[in-house]
C-alpha cells in the first residue's frame, strides 16, 4: 500500500516505518488518526486532517475523514507538478490515509505585508476575484475599496501571478489557498503553500454542508 517518491528520498528509523506502514493498512481513518496521536506529537489541524511533528523538518498529515484522505491524495498529486512555491511531499500512502511533508514556518499577516510590500487583505481579495472571475464563477464581491496602485502592485508580483494561475489551472479553491494558515514561510524568507489540496468542488460542496469554517 505504501508508495515512495523517488526523487525526494526520504530515511526513516525502522520503528517510524514499521508504524507508517501499520497507519497505511488501517481502513478505518478515524482509528488511522487515534493511532498516531497517540505515537507522535500534535503539530497543527484543518478541517479534515490532524498534523503532526515528524523531527525538525518534517510533518505527517493524517487523514481524519474521507474528505482527507481525498485532500490527501489531490495534494499528492499537485506535488508531482513540481510547482516551486508548494511545500514538498516526501512519502505517501496510496489510499490517502497519511503523508509527510516538508515542514516550513507558519506565516502570520504581518510577516506577509513585510515580505511582499501590499496588504495582506487586499491580496487575498484580489486573488479570489481574480481565480473566480476566471472560473466563470460568481465574481467575488471587493466591498472594501482597494486603490489603483495597490491593486497594480498585486497583480503585477510574480507569487500572485502563480497562485491565481495554479488555481485556474487545478480548478483548485481560492478561498482555501489564500488563507493566511495555508501559507508558511521557508528559511530563505520564500513564501510557499502549505495546504492546497482543496478543490473548487469540494469547497462548494463542504461548503453547503456547513463543514468548513475558513481562517
Amino acid at each position: 500500500m505504501q508508495t515512495q517518491k523517488i526523487d525526494n528520498p526520504l530515511i526513516l528509523s525502522d520503528k517510524r516505518r514499521k508504524i507508517l506502514d501499520t497507519l497505511s493498512e488501517m481502513n478505518e481513518v478515524v482509528d488511522s488518526d487515534d493511532y498516531v496521536s497517540r505515537r507522535f506529537t500534535f503539530y497543527d489541524s484543518g478541517a479534515f486532517r490532524n498534523v503532526y511533528k515528524l523531527g525538525r523538518n518534517y510533518v505527517l498529515k493524517v487523514a481524519i475523514d474521507e474528505d482527507g484522505r481525498e485532500h490527501n491524495l489531490h495534494e499528492i498529486e499537485l506535488s508531482k507538478k513540481n510547482y516551486y512555491f508548494l511545500t514538498k511531499i516526501y512519502d505517501y500512502t496510496e489510499n490517502g490515509n497519511w503523508l509527510i511533508a516538508e515542514k516550513v514556518a507558519k506565516l502570520d499577516r504581518p510577516q506577509f505585508c513585510n515580505i511582499f510590500n501590499f496588504h495582506y487583505y487586499a491580496w487575498e481579495k484580489i486573488v479570489i476575484y481574480e481565480v473566480d472571475n476566471k472560473l466563470n464563477r460568481i465574481p467575488y464581491d471587493i466591498r472594501t475599496p482597494i486603490s489603483t496602485i495597490e491593486k497594480k502592485k498585486i497583480l503585477s508580483n510574480k507569487f500572485t501571478k502563480d497562485i491565481i494561475n495554479f488555481c485556474v489551472e487545478n480548478k483548485l479553491a481560492p478561498r482555501d489557498i489564500v488563507k493566511v494558515s495555508s501559507l508558511g514561510m521557508k528559511k530563505n524568507r520564500e513564501v510557499c503553500v502549505i495546504d492546497y489540496g482543496l478543490t473548487y468542488k469540494e469547497y462548494i460542496k463542504i461548503n453547503e454542508e456547513g463543514m468548513y469554517g475558513g481562517d
